[in-house]
């Protein structure tokens, strides 16, 4: 059993495919197979009108012209060029071989001009004398794929209006366009296939996927493969047997460039609070990464002090109950990446470059000068060594491996978290969930939880009915960050239909420009004036490649250049709204009790009263009894009198202040 077949049906008859699949005609399934069979036809038309639209799209912003006016632009088809370049490389190493070995060149010529491109598949005389005189398809390069040709003649304004048409993102419009090329143009023998009902909508998207990033040069023998392939075999079959065949094709080298060139980091949001962080790029590295996160998170689940000696304390026991897949998580994301410097140096015996890290203090750095100080510092421990590698001047040549900043004030302006939280779930009143800035919901005690770090809190006023923020405004060209986060709040991403770009990283528009001379006539930093359009599409506004207008707050009108025009309303949010229904229905607060009276103070105590003056030297009392303090010699006080001739009872006894100084004689 091969997996090819010699007989390859027309398109100019599509049906039901009797050779895949068979069903009974009595059977309920066969009115089902007729309709999947139609919408996989009207999925294929979809394909062919879309590439038509792009194709001749292309053609006119290249201002590519026949030259008779009255008739379309003509050109090669894909394959037909890329076998163009095939023969013309063919002749090429012919002729280098005729240089090199006349014997080997005769040989070669006796084998035919044919032979070495075979495996391509060559046009009837017919189609090749019909297209011979054609110029080739535009902007064809060998090294080109489809999805990079696609990304390379696209215009921003062209995607966002076949986006409106579509009701689909940004993105999904130019996976769209790229299957549509690749299928009409790209494996023109494939298409007849599909038409001729051999396979179905699936097998070309499983086909797109893995053939968009192939050079064109590799093409005409994918399409030959799969027009000879076997139809009778599952969607897995075929998407593993058409990747192995374009391993086959594809040189080693091409594959990692690209694996190279396509690396990135991608994060989805999940209505359960959960996020997905996807990361490509080539597969060694990755490998290599999860290996290494993976021993390290096995190592302290199996309490393996080993691997931390000179970072444990002696004695120390590791006591870790979080599964591995849990440990993997907490490295990843807590892992902190430090700077170093790379110092090459050159063994002058075997002429061999190594490179070595040396520290570099960056405690202190605080400007681009701090950098260059220690820079400075750190290279001048090497100074001395005579195997560092030098520029002209005797300078050490040094590598700088930058890594992400961990600074507060970096953090606050470059990687800030908007959410937007009910007031009354933060008050722990209600478990309405909140929002990030893209639109994904966060659960209530998450939402709590973020809350409670952050160090700024803004109002944003909504409408009750759709949940929607209203009002903000500002009467200068800077936008206010409250007015920023409001819109950010309103619309979540750039407002072109399809864009999928955070509003928070993309541009504010002002759709009346802002008028610089006179503020208060013309483009004010209104609500009704503002909304968030990405770096790219803001630029396409700018140039009058489409226009904008807002008919109200929240309902703006995009009218594009070819005749379509769509109308696009601020999105509701029913968490707001019901949080304005649970507002309202909300029984009021009990009435604070008045305060209890402070309990009265003490009566202050009386003042004393005044008492007698204090005696001077010479005063008298009668008393039986000394009135005081008694005085002698050098001590003040109260004396008797031994001789007065004053009359006293014979019971009184007179008494006078002495002052206890000795008398002057």
């Amino acid at each position: 059993m091969t997996d090819t077949t010699e007989s390859v049906p027309s398109g100019a008859q599509p049906g039901r495919n009797s050779r895949r699949i068979d069903v009974d005609p009595d059977s309920r399934f066969a009115a089902a197979v007729d309709v999947y069979s139609a919408c996989d036809r009207a999925q294929l038309t979809a394909l062919e009108t879309t590439a038509a639209l792009f194709h001749d799209e292309v053609i006119d912003h290249l201002n590519l012209m026949n030259p008779d006016a009255d008739e379309p632009y003509r050109h090669a088809s894909l394959t037909e060029t890329a076998r163009r370049f095939a023969r013309a490389r063919a002749r090429d190493d012919r002729a280098d071989a005729a240089a090199d070995s006349p014997a080997a060149t005769a040989e070669r010529d006796a084998e035919g001009p044919g032979d070495s491109v075979a495996d391509a598949g060559e046009l009837s005389d017919s189609e090749s004398s019909a297209t011979a005189f054609l110029p080739g398809f535009p902007r064809f390069r060998e090294t080109q794929s489809i999805d990079g040709w696609v990304h390379a003649h696209s215009h921003a304004e062209d995607i966002a209006e076949l986006a409106t048409i579509l009701g689909n993102s940004i993105t999904t419009t130019y996976t769209h366009i790229t299957t549509a090329m690749l299928l009409v143009h790209g494996l023109p023998k494939f298409h007849e296939r599909c038409l001729a009902g051999d396979f179905t909508y699936a097998h070309v998207i499983a086909a797109a996927r893995l053939c968009k990033d192939i050079g064109f040069a590799h093409l005409p023998e994918i399409d030959c493969y799969l027009a000879r392939r076997r139809a009778d075999v599952t969607i897995e079959t075929f998407r593993k047997s058409l990747a192995m065949k374009v391993s086959v094709v594809e040189p080693v080298e091409e594959r990692s460039e690209r694996a190279f060139d396509h690396r990135r980091v991608d994060l989805t949001t999940h209505p359960d609070g959960t996020s997905c962080l996807t990361i490509t790029g080539p597969s060694a590295e990755l490998q290599a990464c999860f290996l290494r996160i993976e021993a390290f998170a096995k190592a302290i689940r199996n309490n393996s002090t080993a691997p931390f000696a000179d970072m444990l304390p002696s004695g120390a026991v590791i006591d870790d109950d979080r599964t591995i897949m849990a440990l993997m998580f907490d490295i990843f994301t807590q892992t902190r990446p430090q700077v170093g410097i790379e110092v090459r140096a050159h063994d002058t015996d075997t002429g061999e470059i190594t490179t070595r890290e040396i520290p570099f203090d960056t405690e202190h750095v605080r400007s681009v000068a701090d950098i260059a100080d220690a820079l400075t510092a750190a290279a001048d421990r090497f100074e001395e060594a005579t195997d560092v590698e030098r520029d002209e001047e005797g300078r050490p040549l040094l590598g700088l491996k930058l890594s992400l900043p961990t600074t507060g004030f970096w953090f606050a302006n470059q990687a800030r978290m908007i959410m937007t939280v009910p007031f009354m779930s933060l008050l722990d009143q209600s478990e309405l969930p909140g929002t990030f800035s893209d639109g994904s919901p966060v659960p209530a005690d998450m939402a709590r939880r973020v809350a409670g770090h952050c160090s700024t809190w803004s109002r944003i006023l909504t409408d009750p009915a759709t949940g929607t923020p209203v009002d903000a405004q500002a009467k200068s060209y800077y936008i206010p960050q409250t007015v920023r986060q409001t819109l950010i709040a309103q619309w979540q991403s750039c407002t072109v239909p399809g864009c999928r770009r955070r509003a928070e990283s993309s541009e504010v528009d002002h759709i009346i420009p802002f008028d610089h001379d006179d503020p208060e006539h013309g483009g004010l930093t209104v609500f009704g004036n503002l909304h968030p359009l990405c770096k790219p599409h803001h630029q396409a506004k700018t140039d009058r490649k489409y226009t904008v207008w807002m008919e109200s707050a929240g309902l703006l009108e995009y009218r594009f250049a070819h005749g379509v025009s769509a109308l696009l309303t601020a999105g509701d949010n029913p968490a707001n709204a019901e949080h304005a229904r649970q507002f309202a229905t909300a029984e009021p607060p009990p009435e604070p009790s008045p305060p209890e009276p402070p309990p009265p103070e003490p009566p202050l105590p009386e003042p004393p009263l005044p008492g007698p003056p204090p005696p001077e030297p010479g005063d008298t009392r009668i008393s039986d009894d000394c009135p005081g303090a008694q005085g002698e010699i050098g001590r003040p006080g109260w004396v008797k009198r031994t001789r007065s001739t004053r009359r006293t009872t014979a019971h009184q006894q007179e008494w006078v202040w002495d002052s206890g100084e000795p008398p002057p004689f």
